[in-house]
């Protein structure tokens, strides 16, 4: 049984009542699919790591991990798992006592420290760019962002709706689902999720403004328009003064 498309509307809704135009699906680029099935391994091997690193974590009232500011992780070995998104290291192969942390890490309130949460302690971490010794650059980090949220959702639904119970599930889980997704998977829940979604929107919107002062700034005001630059025509032995692949004919970019 496939899972109804109005559920799926609602899985990729990021609004708490307004459900989404388009349903959740698999992506168009199965690399893409594969880098974004990436870093849910990630963060696992960096859940585990950083409880191996001190023995006396201990797990909150509310079952939620906390990390603290002492704890570290060797970001050189995560990047390492980016090379072949097929191979799973053998520390990603989670024990039976630790697979209710993968629902804590979706399933979980952040009143205050963000960093308590699992979830957003990984993203900042994965904001740092260590072979520039600096943070990335928000056009980066907005796809490895993006990745994380499709595979939270991904998740979310197998624990909330498992797909080898398809067949047996009607209104009664359906609904369930639909109130979990309300609590923890929308804008504004006060959850992991929530504010990924926030931090997203946030970088979307910078890159949105860097390209509007791009072009009012450096453009002089020019009218934005795009063009396909396989189709740009330019002659570098065309030596009159002036003369350049802007006003060449053959591109019309003059005109605009």
């Amino acid at each position: 049984m496939i899972l109804p498309q109005e559920l799926r509307r609602w899985l990729k809704s990021v609004r708490i009542g307004e459900v989404d135009q388009r349903p959740m699906g698999r992506l168009q680029n199965e690399s893409s699919q594969s880098v974004y099935a990436t870093y849910w391994v990630r963060l696992i091997c960096y859940c585990l790591r950083v409880l191996q690193s001190d023995d006396a974590q201990q797990t909150d009232s509310a079952g939620g991990d906390r990390f603290s500011d002492g704890e570290s992780l060797d970001i050189g070995q995560q990047n390492d798992l980016e090379g072949d998104p097929d191979i799973v290291p053998a520390e990603a192969t989670v024990p039976d006592r630790e697979r209710n942390n993968i629902e804590t890490l979706i399933f979980q309130k952040v009143y205050g420290d963000v960093f308590q949460s699992p979830l957003l302690h990984f993203l900042a971490v994965l904001g740092i760019d260590e072979d520039n010794n600096r943070l990335r650059q928000g056009n980066d980090f907005s796809y490895m962002l993006a990745g994380v949220v499709y595979c939270v959702r991904v998740i979310a639904l197998e624990i909330l709706l498992p797909a080898e119970q398809r067949s047996s599930q009607g209104e009664t889980e359906f609904e369930m689902f639909l109130d979990r997704r309300k609590e923890y998977l929308a804008d504004g829940t006060l959850s992991p999720m929530s504010t990924a979604i926030s931090l997203l929107a946030y970088v979307a919107a910078a890159i949105v403004d860097a390209e509007h002062l791009l072009w009012q700034e450096l453009m002089w005001g020019a009218n934005r328009f795009e063009m396909d630059l396989d189709e740009l025509t330019d002659d570098f032995t065309f030596r009159k003064r002036g003369a350049y692949f802007v006003n060449n004919e053959q591109n019309g970019i003059d005109k605009v």
